[in-house]
């Protein structure tokens, strides 16, 4: 009959995490269908339980939280709450990073990264009976053993799986997206990519009826790999590109408007699935819908920005988000580490230590398209290498910064 208010802020997060000394396992954070549905969680730290959050028939936020556990990073049972900007890692032999049962919650720019030792199915996003949740600009990457999923819907109607990057490895078979038995989700804007020596599906549907417009799907072309496929659906296919799949459908006609083209991305490392100016998927989306940049859509997560305006040498315009070489570099005390937005996002900037604890968050909050930096006085801290991350929406960038004193 409580109420839980976690209030971290990014320089000092609420830790919750076990004695390394004693630690005999523990649950994690729990909230039961009588905790006060105003209870919020922000800028915390959960690591080494068994489950992450577990929120049961009561409606919790989660914001701007790190979540390292075991099985499940969130598990939403009847909860309609929002849960944006989390970092979610699991690593076990069968693991989830967000479970919801019969849940309307809004998952947005959430990080997820998961691990399965066996060859049991696993999953980033795992819904069940979820008729109106929304899971949207999500980065998912799943890698296993076995079966790996990035997304699975299950008796879901309406729901919205939009501006997702999902990558899907696997030793087995993997698969982006899976519906089943789900009435008219959509399905839009994501950019999915599965890699396995296994029969791979970019879009799978049993008895599901979707919408599937504008995504784009690689494969990464060994074995059997089907971009879309469907088993006793009847689903709406326009405006995507499906490439590098040795059958592009099964169980359903061609997509109207459908092209089978490299989607050009702008790679790196880490890898950048943004459209470089050369992509097929520019202004090739559903003309229904426009970019914020007022052009007709694109194909996939990201939208190459053609926001035409003066420039000059001193201020461009990035087309896309950016975390460049802080300087100086090597450094005694203070740096300055620049950053680019190509669209407006919500941005994080952390620095790490070589253990990967996390020293100090040096920046927070809602950013415009443009060039900005930030500087990081250190001069407290050892010699040593130091890790910079950048979360910019469901993007995340990493650079090493060193300090010699």
């Amino acid at each position: 009959y409580g109420r839980l208010i976690v209030a971290g802020t990014y320089h000092d997060p609420v830790l919750f995490a076990p004695d390394a000394e004693n630690f005999d396992g523990w649950k994690g954070v729990f909230f039961k269908r009588d905790a006060m549905n105003d209870s919020e969680v922000e800028y915390a730290s959960i690591s080494g339980s068994f489950i992450g959050i577990d929120v049961d028939r009561c409606d919790v936020d989660v914001r701007n939280s790190d979540i390292n556990v075991v099985y499940r990073g969130l598990v939403l049972i009847e909860a309609d709450g929002n849960y944006v900007s989390n970092t979610i890692q699991c690593h076990y032999v069968l693991v989830t990073g967000i479970y919801l049962l019969k849940s309307n919650a809004k998952l947005i720019s959430n990080t997820i990264d998961t691990y399965g030792t066996h060859s049991h199915p696993c999953y980033g996003i795992n819904a069940d009976y979820c008729a109106n949740a929304v899971i949207e600009s999500n980065l998912i990457r799943v890698d296993g053993v076995g079966p790996q999923y990035g997304i699975r819907i299950s008796n879901c109607s309406n729901l919205k799986v939009k501006y997702n990057v999902v990558e899907s490895l696997s030793d087995s078979s993997s698969t982006g997206i899976h519906g089943v038995n789900s009435p008219y989700p959509e399905i839009r804007n994501n950019t999915v990519v599965t890699f396995s020596p296994g029969a791979n599906k970019g879009i799978s549907c049993v008895n599901t009826h979707p919408f599937i417009t504008n995504n784009i799907l690689v494969d990464n072309g060994e074995a059997n790999g089907f971009g879309i496929s469907c088993n006793s659906s009847n689903p709406t296919i326009s405006y995507n590109d499906i490439w590098n799949y040795n059958i592009p459908y099964t169980g359903c006609h061609p997509g109207e408007h459908d092209i089978y083209e490299d989607p050009v991305f702008a790679g790196g490392v880490p890898f950048d699935y943004h459209l470089q100016s050369s992509s097929p998927c520019i202004d090739s989306g559903n003309p229904n819908y426009l970019d914020p940049d007022g052009t007709r859509s694109d194909m996939g997560a990201y939208y190459y920005n053609q926001t035409s305006v003066p420039q000059s040498p001193e201020a461009s315009i990035p087309v896309r988000h950016r975390l460049d070489a802080n300087f100086p570099n090597p450094f005694n005390s203070e740096t300055v580490i620049p950053f680019a937005i190509g669209r407006q996002s919500y941005v994080v900037i952390d620095i790490y230590n070589i253990v990967g604890q996390r020293i100090v968050r040096l920046l927070e909050g809602e950013f415009d398209v443009g060039e900005h930096s930030v500087s990081w006085s250190a001069g407290y801290l050892p010699s040593g290498i130091y890790l910079c991350r950048m979360q910019a929406g469901a993007d995340i960038f990493h650079r090493k910064i060193f300090l010699l004193k």
